[in-house]
């Protein structure tokens, strides 16, 4: 498995650079932004450390890189093309998310990574359904135990009946 497996968390979002478009600092933001909206507009309580957001490229972004650790950003290689970016927020902890600039040589490595993608969602969707099928069968089983209480009380009651005669 490469890092790209390792690196997601339970939401992943992409955004994708073809070899002409440029990833500058309004192209990072924008990817940013798009976790902030997810979060606002899910009706779920999602915290950001739940979240990844990956920008995808062939070259390595160097400008946006150096702007970023201009503005205190921290960037570590996480495996050679693949780059953590962070920024600690001393107000709220919880507010971190992972980034990752991710740059691929060549369409084979992109290829390679969209299939781990797949692959992965259909391991999180087995995954799921055997929650919901576990869910099930603890509801049904919690529910014979209720029925057999009940009949478990009638049968002490009708004993206790029995001894009092």
């Amino acid at each position: 498995t490469s890092g790209l497996g390792r690196i997601f968390r339970k939401i992943n979002i992409w955004e994708y650079k073809s070899p002409e478009a440029s990833l500058g600092y309004k192209e990072f933001h924008k990817g940013l932004t798009y976790a902030h909206l997810y979060v606002a507009s899910s009706p779920e309580n999602i915290s950001y450390r739940d979240i990844s957001v990956s920008f995808l490229r062939h070259a390595k972004p160097v400008k946006l890189m150096k702007m970023l650790l201009s503005e205190g950003y921290t960037i570590s290689e996480y495996e050679p093309g693949i780059y953590h970016v962070s920024k600690s927020n001393t107000n709220k902890e919880d507010t971190k998310m992972g980034i990752y600039a991710d740059y691929f040589n060549n369409l084979e490595e992109l290829e390679n990574a969209n299939k781990e993608i797949k692959n992965q969602d259909e391991q999180i969707k087995n995954q799921d359904k055997t929650i919901k099928t576990l869910q099930k069968e603890l509801k049904k089983t919690n529910k014979e135990n209720s029925e057999l209480k009940k009949k478990l009380l009638a049968i002490e009651k009708e004993l206790s009946n029995i001894a009092v005669l």
